[in-house]
C-alpha cells in the first residue's frame, strides 16, 4: 500500500546517536476505518461542535494506543491515506479528513485530560501524517495516546480509509567537547613554542584525536592522538594557531590563541602587523546523515580568532528541487546568522529548513546533496567566503 511505503521512508528520527542497550520501541502497527469504532456525528475530535455545510457528514473515530514503560521511543508517525471521489482527485469536493493524536492525562482533580500532541489537516490531498519528536533528553512519554480522524467527506458512501503507526528509537544525543589551547603570548623567531590542549575536555567521552592550524590559514597541518604540539616561527608578526578536537562520537570543537612573535633582529620602532586574512577556519562535514539533517539540520562550525558573524545559506539546485518536490528552479532552503563575540569563538552554524520544505524533504526517500555557503566576518579581519558541497545520506 502506498500510505505504509511511504511512512516507513519518511518517518521522523529524533536523535543520532545509538540508542540505550536493551531499549524497545513500542511495535507498529495498522489501523483502519471501523463503523463500530466511537464514530458519531456532528462532533469532531474533543468532543467539540462543529456545524457542517452542504451535505458533509462531519463525523469522527477515535483508536487508542499505549505506550508502555521501557518502550523508549524518540518519534513517532501516524498516517491515514484514503481514495478521493471519482473523477474528483485534487478538486475541492474530493473526499476529506483530518488527523489528530492526543495524550490522556490526569488533572489535578483525577479527571482524564486529553493534550494534543500531533496533528495533519492540510487539505487537498489523500493522506494526512500526524508525527511527534522526542525531547533531546528524554524518549517520548509513556501512557494512553488516542488517534482522532475527523470525517468530513461529501459522499457518505466512500467512508473507507487505512492508517499506519511507526515508532522510532529514542538515542542520546552526543555532546560536543569542549576545546581549550593554551599558548605562550609571546616568542622569538626560531624558537619552540608548546601549544597545549590538555585542558581540552568530553562531558560524555573521551577527545580521540588533536588537529593543529599552525599558520593561521585554516588548514590543519598535523594531527594525532597527542594534546600538545611543539612549533616554531620561522619570521616575526602576530601568529594565529588553533586546535581542533574530535571525540569518541565524532564531534568537534575548536580554540584559537594569538602569538606576538618578535624577529630575530627587532628594529627599534614599534611595526603594526596586520592579521592575515586566512586566520578563520570552518568545518563542514561533506556526507551528513538524514537522522541528524533532520534533527538539527545541516551543521557548520567556525573558528574565529575576535568577535565574529557568520551568514549562511543552504541551496538546492534546480533537478534537486524538482526531486523533493520543493519547486522547480534552484533555491535556498535554509539560512542562518550566527554573532559571538570574544576571543577564540568557535560558534556553530544550524542551517534546517521549514515548514512546508522539511515536510517535502522528509517525505522523499532519496539522498540529495546541497551546496552550503558561508560568509564570516571577525573583528579586523576581512571577509572570508566559504563554499562546500554536502550530501544528506538516508
Amino acid at each position: 500500500m502506498r500510505l505504509i511505503l511511504a511512512l516507513v521512508a519518511t518517518a521522523v528520527v529524533a536523535a543520532i546517536a545509538p540508542a540505550a542497550a536493551g531499549a524497545a520501541t513500542t511495535p507498529n502497527f495498522a489501523f483502519k476505518h471501523n463503523e463500530t469504532n466511537g464514530r458519531t456525528g456532528p462532533t469532531v475530535a474533543g468532543g467539540g461542535e462543529r456545524s457542517c455545510a452542504g451535505p458533509a457528514v462531519c463525523t469522527y473515530e477515535m483508536h487508542e494506543f499505549e505506550i508502555k514503560p521501557g518502550e523508549e521511543n524518540g518519534a513517532f508517525a501516524i498516517s491515514i491515506s484514503w481514495a478521493g471521489l471519482p473523477g474528483q482527485e485534487g478538486s475541492d469536493t474530493q473526499n476529506d479528513f483530518d488527523l489528530y493524536v492526543y495524550r490522556v492525562v490526569t488533572d489535578p482533580d483525577g479527571e482524564e485530560v486529553e493534550v494534543q500532541v500531533a496533528s495533519g489537516a492540510t487539505g487537498g490531498t489523500t493522506e494526512e501524517t500526524a508525527s511527534l519528536l522526542s525531547s533531546v533528553n528524554a524518549p517520548i512519554a509513556p501512557g494512553k495516546y488516542r488517534i482522532y480522524v475527523d470525517n468530513f467527506k461529501v459522499d457518505p458512501s466512500t467512508q473507507e480509509w487505512e492508517g499506519f503507526a511507526a515508532f522510532e528509537p529514542f538515542a542520546v544525543v552526543n555532546q560536543r567537547p569542549l576545546a581549550a589551547l593554551a599558548a605562550p603570548a609571546q616568542a622569538n623567531v626560531g624558537q619552540i613554542v608548546t601549544l597545549d590542549a590538555t585542558g581540552s575536555t568530553d562531558a560524555d567521552g573521551t577527545i580521540e584525536n588533536y588537529a593543529w592550524d599552525l599558520d593561521g590559514n585554516g588548514t590543519f597541518d598535523v594531527d594525532g592522538p597527542s594534546p600538545t604540539h611543539q612549533t616554531r616561527f620561522g619570521s616575526g608578526g602576530r601568529k594565529h594557531v588553533g586546535v581542533r578536537v574530535r571525540d569518541d562520537d565524532g564531534d568537534l570543537s575548536f580554540a584559537a590563541q594569538t602569538v606576538e612573535v618578535a624577529p630575530a633582529a627587532s628594529p627599534p620602532r614599534i611595526q603594526e602587523i596586520q592579521p592575515p586574512p586566512g586566520s578563520i577556519t570552518i568545518d563542514v562535514d561533506a556526507r551528513q546523515a538524514f537522522a541528524q539533517f533532520a534533527l538539527r539540520g545541516v551543521g557548520a562550525s567556525v573558528g574565529c580568532p575576535t568577535a565574529c558573524e557568520i551568514l549562511g545559506s543552504l541551496r538546492v539546485s534546480g533537478a534537486t528541487a524538482r526531486r523533493l518536490r520543493i519547486g522547480r528552479r534552484a533555491r535556498n532552503v535554509a539560512v542562518g546568522r550566527r554573532e559571538l563575540s570574544g576571543e577564540g569563538a568557535t560558534p556553530r552554524l544550524a542551517l534546517k529548513p521549514r515548514g512546508r520544505v522539511m515536510r517535502r524533504i522528509r517525505r522523499s526517500r532519496r539522498s540529495f546533496s546541497a551546496i552550503v555557503r558561508l560568509t564570516v566576518t571577525a573583528d579586523g579581519y576581512a571577509p572570508q567566503t566559504f563554499t562546500r558541497r554536502v550530501t544528506i545520506t538516508r
